[in-house]
C-alpha cells in the first residue's frame, strides 16, 4: 500500500470515526462503545410463587403505553406485564443515574436526546429477597423528582415509559456521569399512544378531561367516546377530530359526560358507562380504552318535617325515580318543611324545583352536583303530586303523596282558651268532622269526645275550625281530630289528630276586696289523671291527661293554705279554698303551685287587690308622710343657708384678694422712693464736697444747715405718705 493510499484511508476512517465518538455541543461525554455496557429491555410479569417475576426479554423492541408501565408486547408478540429496565450488565458507580430517550444507538449524549428521570444508584443495585419494602415484592418504593414512583432494586428500573417524548421508537440511555460510560440499549422501546381520563365517575354534565401522551409529535388526534341510555339502548358514539399535539406528542381535551339517566325508575339506580378511545392520525394507532362511570342523579336524603317536629327520613332505598307504578311514595305534609340532599346532577349548575307545578324555589350544585336545600311543601289538595328537581340535562321527578295535616295553634292553652283549626292536604271539595277528645272521670281512664264542627273542604284540600276549650278540662295532654263526613263517631273511622297542652290557670272572685273579705281561689286545667282512647279500630290510640299532681295555693310567695288544698285535684282538672284578704291594702299575688315536685313549681297566678285600713295603718303612713315633708322642708331650708355661706366666703376671699394686691403695689412704691431717696443722698454729698473745696466757712455753714432742713422735710414727707396709706387700707 503506497502512502497516499495509507492517508485517503486515513481520512476516510476519520469521517468515519469522528462524529461517533466526538463530544456534542449539548453535553461533552465521552463515547463508550463496551459491548457489555448495554441497558436490557425486559416485560416484568408477577407471579406467585418465587421469585415472584417472570421476565420476557426484548431483542429487537419492547412497546409500552406512552407515561404507562404497561407493555403491549415484545419483539412483537403481544405481552402484559411492567416495563422493566435491567442494568445487570452494567458496572454502576453510587450516585445517581440519568435516563434519557435517544433516537440513536450512539453511547454517548446527543442533541436530540432527552432525559426524563433521575434515579439513585444505591436502591437500584441493592439486591432484595424476602423484603416488601416496594409497591412490588423485593424492590424500593421510591418517587423521582417527576412525581412518577418507581420500583427500584435488583440492578432494575421498573415503572412507566416517558411520558414527555412523541410517539415512536427509541433507544434508552444511563448517563452516570462525564467520568463514566454511557450505557445504551441493544433493543429499542416503541412509545405507543395512549390516554388518561379525569375523574374516572360522576354525574351527567362532568366535565371529563382527556389526557393524551405519546401520540405524533405537532400533529393532530381523535377521540372517540360512546355510551348507551340503558342496556337496550342503542350504542351512542361522539368523535372530536383534529386535535392539535405539542411537540412532546401530549394534548388536552375536555367534554362533559352525557346525559344517560333519562328513563331512570324506581328505587334502583342506573349506573352507566362512557369509553372513551384516542386515535394517532399520523400513525393510525388507537390507544386502549379508559372508562368513565356516569352515576345517575341520586337523592341522599329526602327528609319531610311531620307538625309534631319529627323528621321522617327516606333515603336512596326508598325512592322512586319517576315511577307512578309502586307504592313506596314518599309522604309529605303540606305547610311544613322537607329538606332535600341530592348528588351527581348536572355539576355547578342552577336547578329548580316544583310541586305540582307550583314553584318551590331554586338552588346551584357545586362542582360534583350536590346540593342540600330546605323548602316549604305548598298547599294542595290529598293527593299524589311530582316533586321535579331540573337541571340544565334532564328533570327527575320524586312521586309523593300528601298527607292530611291538622294544624292547632296555640299549641298549648288555658281552659276558656280558644284554639285556631287549620286542616291541610284532605280531598278536595269534600267535608269533614272536627272533634275535640280530652281524658275524663278517671281514675276509669275515659275519654270525652265532643263535637267541635263539621265543614267544608276548599278546592285545595284546605278547611278553617275554632273552638273554646271547656273551663273544666283536666290538664296535660288533648287532642283534635278530624274525619271526613259520612261515618259517625265509632272507633272504626280514619281520623287524622294533632294534640295540645293544656296548661293550668288561677281565678280569684272577688279580685278586689277589703281586708278581711273571703276570697274564692280556684285553680283550673290540672292534672287530674291519665286515659287513652282508640281510634280506627285501634290503630290509633291517643293517651290523654298527665299524671294526678298535688297542687298548694300561696299569698305572697307563702304557701299558707298548703293543709287544706295538700291533695290531688278533682277529675275535671280543678281545685278551690277560700282565703282571706289580709296585709297592707294594695296588690298581692295569690298563687298556685305544683307540689309534685320539689322545689315546688308555679304554675299560675292571679292579683288580688285589697282595700281599706288596718289598724290605723293608713293614719300612721299618712304621718310618716308628714314627718318626711318636714324633713324635707328643713333640708331645703338647710341647703339654702348652706347657698348664702358659700355666696359670704365666695366674697370674702374676694376681698383678701385685693387686699393681696394693693400690699404688692403699695411694696413697690416704697422701693421706689427708696431708690429716690438715695439718689437725693448722693447728690447733697456731691454738693457737700464741691462747697467744701470752695473754704469758705459761711458758706459751708449755710449748705450744712439746708441739708439739714431738706433731709427733714424728706422724712415728713414719707410719714405722711405711710400714714394715707394705713387710712387707705382701712377704708377697704
Amino acid at each position: 500500500m503506497n502512502k497516499l493510499t495509507t492517508i485517503l484511508m486515513s481520512i476516510l476512517l476519520l469521517g468515519i470515526i469522528v462524529p461517533i465518538v466526538a463530544p456534542t455541543a449539548f453535553m461533552a461525554v465521552p463515547s463508550h462503545a463496551s459491548t457489555n455496557n448495554t441497558i436490557i429491555l425486559q416485560s416484568y410479569a408477577v407471579e406467585t410463587g418465587y421469585p415472584y417475576y417472570k421476565i420476557t426479554t426484548a431483542n429487537i423492541n419492547i412497546s409500552a403505553l406512552s407515561a404507562s408501565n404497561v407493555t403491549v408486547a415484545v419483539d412483537g408478540v403481544p405481552t402484559v406485564g411492567l416495563l422493566d429496565i435491567n442494568l445487570s450488565g452494567i458496572t454502576i458507580s453510587s450516585g445517581s443515574v440519568e435516563l434519557y430517550t435517544s433516537s440513536s444507538g450512539l453511547a454517548s449524549i446527543g442533541t436530540g436526546d432527552t432525559a426524563y428521570v433521575t434515579l439513585p444508584t444505591g436502591y437500584i443495585t441493592s439486591i432484595q429477597h424476602g423484603s416488601t419494602a416496594g409497591p412490588l415484592v423485593h424492590f424500593y418504593n421510591y418517587t423521582a423528582s417527576n412525581g412518577v414512583t418507581y420500583a427500584l432494586g435488583n440492578d432494575s428500573i421498573i415503572g412507566p415509559s416517558p411520558g414527555n417524548v412523541g410517539g415512536g421508537s427509541y433507544y434508552i440511555k444511563a448517563f452516570f456521569g462525564s467520568s463514566a460510560p454511557v450505557a445504551v440499549s441493544t433493543a429499542k422501546l416503541v412509545i405507543l399512544p395512549s390516554i388518561s381520563i379525569s375523574p374516572a365517575s360522576g354525574g351527567a354534565g362532568t366535565p371529563i378531561t382527556v389526557t393524551g401522551t405519546g401520540f405524533t409529535s405537532s400533529s393532530s388526534a381523535n377521540v372517540t367516546y360512546s355510551y348507551k341510555y340503558d342496556s337496550a339502548s342503542k350504542l351512542t358514539t361522539v368523535t372530536k377530530t383534529g386535535i392539535a399535539t405539542n411537540n412532546t406528542g401530549g394534548f388536552m381535551y375536555t367534554f362533559n359526560a352525557p346525559e344517560m339517566a333519562l328513563n331512570d325508575t324506581g328505587a334502583s339506580f342506573h349506573t352507566g358507562t362512557v369509553s372513551v378511545v384516542g386515535n394517532d392520525t399520523t400513525t393510525l394507532k388507537a390507544t386502549g380504552t379508559q372508562t368513565f362511570t356516569e352515576n345517575s342523579r341520586q337523592l341522599i336524603t329526602f327528609a319531610p318535617t311531620t307538625t309534631s317536629g319529627t323528621s321522617n327520613n327516606l333515603v336512596n332505598s326508598a325512592l322512586n325515580y319517576n315511577d307512578t307504578t309502586t307504592n313506596l311514595l314518599a309522604p309529605v305534609y303540606i305547610k311544613e318543611p322537607v329538606n332535600i340532599i341530592g348528588n351527581y346532577f348536572d355539576p355547578s349548575s342552577a336547578l329548580t324545583f316544583t310541586y305540582n307545578g307550583i314553584s318551590l324555589g331554586t338552588a346551584t350544585t357545586n362542582s360534583t352536583g350536590y346540593f342540600n336545600v330546605t323548602f316549604t311543601i305548598p298547599i294542595v289538595a290529598g293527593g299524589k303530586y311530582y316533586l321535579n328537581i331540573t337541571d340544565p340535562l334532564a328533570t327527575i321527578g320524586l312521586y309523593t303523596a300528601t298527607t292530611e295535616t291538622l294544624v292547632v295553634t296555640p299549641t298549648s292553652v288555658q281552659p276558656s282558651g280558644s284554639i285556631a283549626i287549620n286542616g291541610y292536604g284532605f280531598p278536595s271539595s269534600d267535608s269533614v268532622s272536627v272533634i275535640w277528645v280530652h281524658v275524663v272521670n278517671n281514675p276509669a281512664g275515659k275519654a270525652s269526645i265532643q263535637s267541635i264542627s263539621n265543614t267544608s273542604i276548599s278546592s285545595n284540600g284546605e278547611f278553617t275550625a275554632s273552638f273554646t276549650i271547656p273551663l273544666l278540662t283536666p290538664g296535660g295532654t288533648a287532642s283534635v281530630g278530624a274525619n271526613l263526613t259520612g261515618t259517625s263517631f265509632a272507633y272504626t273511622n280514619t281520623y287524622t289528630f294533632t294534640n295540645i297542652t293544656i296548661v293550668p290557670m288561677m281565678e280569684i272572685s272577688p279580685s278586689t276586696g277589703a281586708v278581711g273579705t273571703t276570697v274564692n281561689a280556684t285553680g283550673y286545667g290540672l292534672n287530674a289523671g291519665t286515659g287513652t282512647s282508640s281510634f280506627n279500630s285501634g290503630k290509633t290510640t291517643l293517651s290523654l291527661g298527665h299524671a294526678v299532681g298535688d297542687y298548694l295555693v300561696a299569698y305572697d310567695n307563702v304557701p299558707v293554705f298548703g293543709s287544706s288544698v295538700g291533695a290531688t285535684p278533682s277529675y275535671n282538672g280543678t281545685l278551690s279554698v277560700l282565703l282571706s284578704a289580709v296585709g297592707t291594702p294594695m296588690i298581692h299575688e295569690v298563687q298556685l303551685v305544683n307540689a309534685t315536685v320539689a322545689p315546688y313549681v308555679l304554675v299560675a297566678s292571679s292579683p288580688l287587690n285589697v282595700t281599706g285600713t288596718i289598724n290605723g295603718v293608713t293614719s300612721q303612713v299618712s304621718g310618716v308622710s308628714a314627718a318626711l315633708a318636714s324633713i324635707e322642708s328643713s333640708l331645703m331650708s338647710i341647703t339654702s343657708s348652706l347657698t348664702s355661706l358659700s355666696s359670704a366666703v365666695s366674697n370674702i376671699s374676694s376681698g383678701i384678694t385685693n387686699i393681696e394686691s394693693s400690699l404688692s403695689s403699695i411694696t413697690s412704691t416704697l422701693s421706689s422712693i427708696s431708690g429716690t431717696l438715695t439718689s437725693m443722698g448722693s447728690t447733697l454729698t456731691s454738693i457737700q464736697t464741691a462747697v467744701s473745696g470752695l473754704n469758705t466757712s459761711n458758706l459751708a455753714s449755710t449748705l450744712s444747715n439746708v441739708m439739714t432742713y431738706l433731709l427733714v422735710v424728706a422724712v415728713l414727707a414719707i410719714i405722711i405718705i405711710v400714714l394715707e396709706i394705713v387710712l387707705l387700707v382701712r377704708k377697704k
